[in-house]
């Protein structure tokens, strides 16, 4: 008899756990990657529902042309690619930067080197996801990796859960911009 109570009582909790605890198990129909996350079919948005970081963007570039990078210059940072003979001038999707020192970081990062252009289903022609050739490293993303912008939500874009991620563990490293502004000391004299 305390056999089969016991029993009973064992199958009622795990139900209730299943009940209560179980909504984000069956909140979602399933349908992930090998990354454990899946593309929204009306946004294009990448949305992540493995543990710990979300995966970097993996791109297969070989039908596409890598262009030149000839000069990063301004205020919003523009780099300009030769397109074929056709100077373009364009900036990062999602990324502002802070300070001088990201000019210098992206200057490191892509002078001399080629890029791929992805465009974001925002429309915009001149804000564009750019990827390094031939290592394909993720430029937009690497700059808030190292810590050297934040991210612009204007327009929204794709990557959106992934800039954020990856700005929020640069501010927590303290890296680039997110390093703390040294103190002023001031030297005393015998006059003070």
């Amino acid at each position: 008899m305390f056999r089969y109570l016991g029993l009973v009582f064992f199958v009622v909790i795990i139900f209730l756990v299943l009940l209560f605890d179980g909504g984000g198990v069956l909140s979602h129909s399933g349908g992930t990657d090998s990354s454990g996350g899946h593309y929204n079919r009306k946004t294009g948005e990448y949305h992540y529902h493995g543990p710990g970081l979300m995966p970097y963007p993996v791109n297969d570039f070989s039908p596409e042309t890598a262009y030149p990078v000839k000069k990063i210059w301004g205020d919003q940072h523009y780099i300009q690619i030769d397109m074929n003979g056709t100077l373009k001038n364009v900036t990062l999707m999602g990324v502002r930067a802070r300070d001088g020192d990201t000019d210098e970081f992206l200057k490191r990062l892509l002078l001399g080197e080629h890029i791929y252009l992805r465009f974001d289903s925002s429309g915009s022609k001149s804000q564009v996801y750019l990827f390094r050739a031939p290592d394909g490293l993720f430029v937009n993303l690497e700059m808030l990796r190292q810590g050297y912008g934040i991210v612009w939500t204007n327009p929204t874009f794709a990557f959106l859960e992934l800039f954020t991620q990856y700005e929020s563990i640069a501010k927590i490293a303290e890296k680039g911009i997110w390093k703390p502004k040294p103190k002023e000391s001031k030297v005393k004299t015998l006059w003070d």
